[in-house]
C-alpha cells in the first residue's frame, strides 16, 4: 500500500507542476516595456545587456533580457514564420541573442496567445509549435506570452499549447504567462508555466504599487520553487518615482518572492536606485531557496502595512510600510509573527546593512513618510549551560540514548519520563557550536564512530572534543522551533524515519535519530523545553 500510495502521490505531483527545471528562485532581468513600449530597437536591448554587465547586476542575478512587443512584424513570411521589423531589428533575433549568451545573459522575446499581439504585431495562436521551433533555433531562453485578441479560445488551450510546444524543442525555455490575472490563472499557473502574472499592468504612484502587491498577495498559497505569481515589472526609474515608494515596491516584491524585472533606462538611475536595485541583502530575500511567498499580516489603510515572510534559515524578514506622507513611528509586535512571548531577536536593517541589537516583545520602527523598512529577524536562543528536554515536533516526547548505562549507545526518541537520560546540558564548544551532554552518564551526543556520511547513526560517547561532537542551534522555519546541525557532517539531526516520504511524518517512541539532508521536514525541528 506503501507503494501504491507513493505512486499515486508521485503522478499527482507531475499533473499539477511544471517541473523544467528553471525558476527554482524568481527570474531577475530587464524588460523593453515600460520605458521603450513600441519603439523599441535593437540598440536599445544591445545597450541595455551592456549596462547590465558594466552596472554589475548581472552579478547580482539580473541575467534575462527581454525583448517585449514590437519586434515583429505583423505579416508573417512566405513559409508562415515570425519575421523581426527589418526597420528596428535589421539584423535581427539571433543576433542579439547571441550578444547576450556572449555576455553571459540569457535572451527573451514576447508573443501573445491570440491571433495578435497587444500592438497588433504578428502572434502566435495556432502557431505554437512553428514559433516555438523558430524561437528555439534562434536562441531565445525565456517567453513572455500575453493575452491580447485571444478570441474565445479557452485560456488553458491557448498557455498549454504554448507550453508543450516549448517543451518539444528541446531548448529549455523560461515560460512566463501574462494573463493579467484572469481565468483564475494562479490557481493552475504551475502547471503550464513558470510564473504567471496575478494583476493588470502596473503604473507609476503609491496607490498601483500597493494595489498590485495587495492583490498578489491572494495567490500567496500557490507560489513556489519553479513557479511564481508576478505582480509585473519594477517601476524603478520610470516618471520620476519617488525613492521611497521605489523602497516600498522593490520591497515588497522581494519578500512576496515577485520576479525582478527592470525596465528603464539603466543609465539613467540615481545613486540612490542603483543602491535600491543592488541591495544584495534585499535580494537574497527574494532569492531564498525555501521559496515561501512573504504575507500581508497587518494592514491600517492608508496609514501602515506590515508584511513578513520565513527564510530558510528560519529568520523571519519584515517591511514595516508607510503609507502616509509624515514620518512615523509605527509598531512591530512580535507576536504579529507568531514568535513566542519570551523570543528574543536580533534585528538587522536591510537597507542600511546594519544590526540594531537583541529585542523581546516588539520594536518602534522609525519609517519616513511613503517608505518601507525592511527589518531581517534572527532568534536568539539563550542555551549556554542550561538543560533541556529536546523534543522534535510532533511528539510529546524527547531525545534520550535507548541504553540507559552504555557509553556509544544509540539515541532515540522515548515518551518524556523526568529520566536523567532524557535531559539534555548544553555547553559552548566555541566558534558558535555547543556539546549536548546527556545527564545520567555524562555522555556526549556524537556520531557513529565519528562517520560523516549521510544518515549516520547518534550515539553518545565520552569526551573527545572532535567535530563529531559539536553541533550549531539554529532557528527552523517553523517559530520556537530549532535545527540541530553536526559540525562534523553539516547534516541536520532527524527523528526517526522524517528522510522517508509518507513514513510517519512525526516520528515516535523509540525509534533512532540519524542524521540527514536539511528538507524542512518536522521531526528536524527540535523544541528546547527547559527542565
Amino acid at each position: 500500500m506503501r507503494g501504491s500510495l507513493f505512486f499515486v502521490c508521485l503522478l499527482f505531483s507531475l499533473a499539477v507542476a511544471l517541473d523544467n527545471g528553471l525558476a527554482r528562485t524568481p527570474q531577475m532581468g530587464f524588460n523593453s516595456w515600460n520605458y521603450y513600449y513600441c519603439n523599441v530597437n535593437e540598440t536599445h536591448m544591445a545597450n541595455a545587456m551592456d549596462d547590465i554587465v558594466n552596472l554589475g547586476l548581472d552579478k547580482l542575478g539580473y541575467n534575462y533580457v527581454v525583448v517585449d512587443d514590437c519586434w515583429a512584424l505583423r505579416e508573417r513570411d512566405a513559409q508562415g514564420n515570425m519575421q523581426s521589423d527589418p526597420k528596428s531589428f535589421p539584423h535581427g533575433m539571433k543576433v542579439l541573442a547571441d550578444r547576450a549568451h556572449s555576455k553571459g545573459l540569457k535572451f527573451g522575446l514576447y508573443s501573445s496567445a491570440g491571433y495578435t499581439t497587444c500592438a497588433g504585431r504578428a502572434a502566435s495562436l495556432g502557431h505554437e509549435k512553428q514559433d516555438a521551433k523558430l524561437w528555439a533555433s534562434w536562441g531565445v531562453d525565456y517567453l513572455k506570452y500575453d493575452n491580447c485578441d485571444r478570441g474565445d479560445v479557452p485560456a488553458k488551450k491557448r498557455y498549454g499549447d504554448m507550453r508543450d510546444a516549448l517543451a518539444a524543442t528541446g531548448r529549455t525555455i523560461f515560460y512566463s504567462i501574462c494573463s493579467w490575472g484572469t481565468d483564475g490563472v494562479a490557481q493552475w499557473g504551475a502547471q503550464y508555466g513558470n510564473s504567471w502574472r496575478t494583476t493588470d499592468d502596473i503604473y507609476n504612484g503609491q496607490d498601483a504599487v500597493t494595489y498590485n502587491i495587495v492583490a498578489n498577495d491572494v495567490d500567496a498559497a500557490y507560489a513556489a520553487p519553479g513557479g511564481w505569481n508576478d505582480p509585473d515589472m519594477l517601476r524603478i526609474g520610470n516618471g520620476g518615482q519617488p525613492i521611497g515608494l521605489d523602497r516600498i515596491q522593490f520591497g515588497l516584491w522581494s519578500l512576496a518572492k515577485a520576479p525582478l524585472i527592470l525596465s528603464c533606462d539603466l543609465l539613467k538611475l540615481s545613486q540612490k536606485q542603483l543602491d535600491v536595485i543592488r541591495n544584495t541583502e534585499v535580494i537574497a530575500v527574494n532569492q531564498d531557496a525555501l521559496g515561501i511567498q512573504g504575507r500581508l499580516v497587518y494592514d491600517s489603510p492608508n496609514q501602515y502595512q506590515i508584511w513578513a515572510g520565513k527564510q530558510s534559515n528560519g529568520d523571519q524578514v519584515v517591511a514595516v510600510v508607510n503609507l502616509q506622507s509624515a514620518g512615523a513611528t509605527l509598531r512591530l509586535p512580535f507576536n504579529l509573527l507568531k514568535f513566542a512571548p519570551s523570543a528574543q531577536l536580533k534585528i538587522r536593517s536591510l537597507w542600511d546593512h546594519s544590526d540594531l541589537g537583541i529585542f523581546s516583545e516588539g520594536l518602534d520602527v522609525k519609517v519616513a513618510g511613503r517608505d518601507c523598512v525592511m527589518l531581517r529577524l534572527t532568534p536568539v536562543i539563550d542555551v549556554s549551560d542550561k538543560i533541556f528536554r529536546l523534543q522534535p515536533k510532533g511528539l510529546p516526547g524527547g531525545m534520550r540514548p535507548s541504553d540507559q548505562n552504555n557509553v556509544n549507545g544509540n539515541v532515540e526518541t522515548g515518551s518524556w519520563n523526568s529520566e536523567a537520560r532524557m535531559k539534555w546540558k548544553v555547553l559552548d564548544a566555541g566558534d558558535g557550536y555547543v556539546y549536548l551532554v546527556e545527564q545520567k552518564n555524562g555522555f556526549y551526543l556524537d556520531l557513529q564512530g565519528g562517520q560523516t556520511a549521510v544518515e549516520t547513526s547518534a550515539t553518545t560517547f565520552t569526551f573527545t572534543g572532535h567535530d563529531s561532537t559539536k553541533w550549531k542551534i539554529v532557528a527552523s522555519p517553523e517559530p520556537n522551533y530549532y535545527k540541530i546541525i553536526n559540525k562534523a557532517s553539516g547534516f541536520v539531526l532527524d527523528s526517526y524515519k522524517c528522510n522517508e516520504v509518507g513514513e510517519n511524518p512525526g516520528g515516535f517512541a523509540g525509534g533512532f535519530i540519524k542524521t540527514w539532508y536539511d528538507v524542512n521536514t518536522p521531526c528536524q525541528q527540535w523544541l528546547f523545553v527547559p527542565v
